[in-house]
């Protein structure tokens, strides 16, 4: 199979994610463990071609990983590139960005972390998310994100242009079928944008900014988030309104009806306990 004229999108072109599999296996149905052999072939090939990258000193590698949370990226990080020499491999992830970041045009805290010749960069998260989080959240106009997949085209042409070789696509062609990943199943609730939205705020916000000493500690804080998320702070799908002051209005406009039927603890037929999240 030919999985660069299969997967490498076209410029120009459209494409449907909805449509692309991300479990795809073709024809290899083998463990991980079956595999090893073979991944430890490529691997030991992947050493050799990044230090004739850097003995070369002409060209360099910029990897673009993509996706939603859980959808592979740390463990494309961990396998793929297990055989790298540190000195000439980096690693940069992009969270929501610091207000010196914020104060620059959107590209330029990615431009710093671009490779120099004879290295190799991973981007875990990038540059696209720019054109992405920010229309979920519609943090800017549409008339600001629209211009930017042209910037972004010609950013990655300019560092094409200066020996730098992008892919994004490629590493994941290798790996298929030779490691196993843990991809989100489709379908899932979790693999939506508001969901991976509600993924980030929760990890910028709490998880990476909080010192937790203790589990109570853990509960404490990250029960104290909840209640501001879900009650105080005002979300843009209510109408800019919090979710409290969104229900008591609702409350008070609605039609009268049948009282609803609220589940109650118990074991239903499956024998698993109800558990009711309030």
């Amino acid at each position: 199979m030919n999985y660069g004229k299969r997967f490498v999108v076209e410029p120009g072109a459209k494409v449907r994610l909805d449509k692309i599999d991300p479990g795809f296996k073709d024809k290899h149905d083998e463990s991980h463990k079956d595999a090893t052999p073979e991944i430890q072939k490529h691997v030991e090939r992947l050493a050799k071609a990044q230090y004739l990258l850097y003995a070369d000193g002409s060209k360099s590698l910029l990897v673009v990983l993509q996706a939603l949370d859980a959808g592979g990226k740390d463990g494309v990080v961990r396998h793929v590139f297990t055989a790298m020499n540190p000195q000439g491999t980096l690693v940069a992830g992009f969270k929501q960005p610091s207000k010196v970041e914020a104060a620059h045009d959107f590209l330029w805290r990615v431009h710093l972390h671009t490779p120099a010749k004879g290295q190799v960069v991973i981007f875990n998260r990038s540059h696209y998310e720019d054109v992405l989080v920010v229309r979920v959240h519609k943090m800017v106009p549409k008339s600001v994100w629209s211009n930017r997949y042209d910037s972004i085209n010609d950013f990655e042409k300019m560092l094409h242009d200066n020996g730098t070789e992008l892919t994004s696509c490629a590493v994941l062609r290798w790996a298929t079928g030779r490691l196993d990943w843990h991809y989100i199943e489709p379908g899932k609730p979790v693999q939506n944008a508001f969901i991976e939205s509600f993924n980030s705020k929760l990890r910028d916000e709490c998880l990476n900014v909080e010192v937790f000493f203790a589990l109570a500690d853990v509960r404490d804080k990250l029960e104290l988030w909840r209640q501001d998320y879900n009650q105080v702070r005002p979300h843009s799908a209510l109408r800019d309104s919090a979710p409290a002051v969104f229900a008591a209005q609702w409350t008070e406009t609605a039609v009268p009806g049948p009282e609803p039927v609220l589940a109650r603890p118990g074991k239903p037929e499956t024998g698993k306990s109800l558990e009711i999240l309030t």
